[in-house]
């Protein structure tokens, strides 16, 4: 090993920017790749654990848990990277993880469900393209992944062209460009307890239509502002209809889909607003740094630039697709007993959906 050591500088390669960057490269992605497990495990789990009628209580809860970490998140990693380094800021987060590696080993959960019949040998490739027989034949979930997808798109726009927009439009200073961020946390926060408690009694699905028609209105009213405190307002009833959005979509999905196929429907749902999100961020970075980079538009005594446009766009797309939603899932509502002839309903589609 030493020879190999004077040979090769391992410890020079090592520690090279390329190197270091690739390294970087690889984690982040392996941790993308856990995340696309875990979180269908823990649609999947609440769907066990927590009866039809609280599942929405139980995902609003969720959602305030991550909307404080998002607000919390970033002031305590600066704190921790001045006062300690990068190393330690590092460390932390991986030791928040195995906490909570240790508090879902306390959770007593069921048995998993058989994908397949007793008498069949799994087969991957079948299952998977019977999850997504099932999800684009299911009225529901094809609902969910269409106005999803066009969700994201807008959501990919505004993120994409969030800091210019305080620049150019609100001519606001970059330190405030903090308070824009934050309003939707804080929103979502308030988003989050407010669909916990009151979304069941609506109609999670009537309250999935309404916020993304609201959300459309609420993008729309932002690309008219220059001013900073109006459109951090605005940013943060953004905040609160993501919130009132990502509440529902969980108890509709599980509502929808037999437990048996839980996993497979979010491995459906999920890449195709992933997908959408992608070719969002690419048109809109590319369409608005060149062919569209110059373009004003006056309209009703407002000036209107490509971020302008583009957020308005976004708005209208978003809009559209919570009337879709409204119209497709009309009468839809959880059950707030789940009654032994649903249950029976629910093998029969599992096994339908198994032989196709």
């Amino acid at each position: 090993m030493s020879s190999i050591g004077h040979i090769l500088p391992i410890p020079a390669l090592i520690h090279s920017p390329i190197v270091q960057l690739l390294i970087t490269y690889i984690l982040v992605a392996l941790a993308s790749i856990c995340a696309q497990l875990f979180n269908p495990a823990e649609i999947a789990l609440i769907g066990d654990l927590v009866p039809e009628e609280q599942r929405t209580q139980a995902t609003g809860m969720s959602g305030i848990a991550g909307n404080l970490a998002y607000i919390v998140g970033p002031p305590l990693a600066s704190l921790l990277f001045v006062g300690f380094g990068v190393h330690w800021a590092i460390l932390i987060n991986a030791l928040s993880f195995l906490a909570s590696f240790l508090a879902i080993l306390l959770i007593r959960a069921p048995q998993a469900a058989r994908s397949s019949e007793p008498e069949q040998q799994p087969n991957f490739f079948r299952e998977f393209f019977a999850g997504i027989h099932f999800s684009f034949n299911n009225r529901i979930l094809r609902t969910l992944i269409l106005s999803g997808m066009v969700f994201m798109f807008g959501a990919g726009v505004i993120n994409t062209l969030y800091y210019f927009f305080l620049a150019q439009n609100l001519h606001a200073s970059t330190l405030f460009y903090g308070f824009l961020v934050s309003a939707p946390g804080i929103g979502g926060v308030i988003g989050a307890a407010l669909g916990g408690k009151y979304a069941h009694r609506i109609g999670e699905a009537k309250v999935l239509g309404l916020s993304s028609v609201l959300w459309g209105i609420v993008v729309i009213t932002l690309a008219l502002q220059a001013n900073i405190i109006p459109a951090t307002i605005l940013a943060c009833l953004i905040g609160i209809l993501n919130a009132g959005i990502g509440v529902v979509v969980a108890p509709l999905l599980l509502h929808a889909t037999p437990r048996e196929l839980v996993g497979r429907a979010f491995a459906t749902l999920s890449p195709c607003v992933s997908l959408a999100s992608i070719c969002s961020i690419f048109v809109t970075g590319y369409l608005s740094s060149t062919v569209l980079h110059a373009l004003h538009i006056n309209l009703s005594g407002f000036s209107l630039n490509s971020i302008s446009i583009f957020f308005v766009a976004a708005g209208v797309l978003t809009l559209l697709s919570g009337i879709y939603i409204l119209v497709n899932l009309r009468g839809v509502r959880l059950a707030d007993e789940v009654s032994p002839t649903q249950e029976d309903a629910v093998a029969d589609v599992v096994k339908e959906s198994i032989d196709a």
